[in-house]
């Protein structure tokens, strides 16, 4: 008798051993700690989420809206415009919209190409994503 309890015991201390071995196998869920900006946005680099251009004439009068995934700051934004057009460029108060507007008019009938540099960053310090580069072109004159 004392044998069979020795021989269930040793059976009883395997499955347990096998037991804490699958366990220690099995992967542990991450739990999200604190992060030192809250956003909706999970991704780890600034993105460019909307902007106005599309494939038909923009009007000349119209300015450019660029929006952003995160706040942006606004000393690391690098744009460039070709051709080169007397523009105000501003953010809104959120530092999620970036407003392009001509100073008198943009250029009838005009191919315009507009860079903006991956080396924009959010104000988290999170890098764009890449380089973005839009082209437009604006109506043409129809007379008065």
């Amino acid at each position: 008798m004392r044998k069979s309890k020795t021989i269930y015991l040793l059976i009883f201390l395997v499955i347990i051993l096998i037991g804490l071995l699958a366990l220690k196998n099995l992967p542990l869920r991450k739990q999200p700690g604190p992060t030192t900006e809250t956003t909706i946005n999970s991704e780890p680099y600034l993105t460019i989420t909307s902007v106005n251009l599309s494939d038909q004439p923009f009007s000349i009068t119209e300015p450019i809206l660029i929006t952003f995934s995160r706040p942006v700051e606004e000393k690391t934004m690098k744009i460039l415009l070709i051709p080169q057009t007397p523009a105000t460029i501003q953010f809104d108060s959120s530092k999620t919209q970036l407003i392009i507007d001509p100073q008198d008019a943009w250029n009838f009938n005009t191919n315009y190409q507009l860079s903006i540099s991956k080396e924009a960053k959010s104000q988290a310090g999170l890098s764009l994503d890449k380089d973005y580069i839009y082209a437009f072109k604006t109506i043409g004159y129809s007379g008065i």
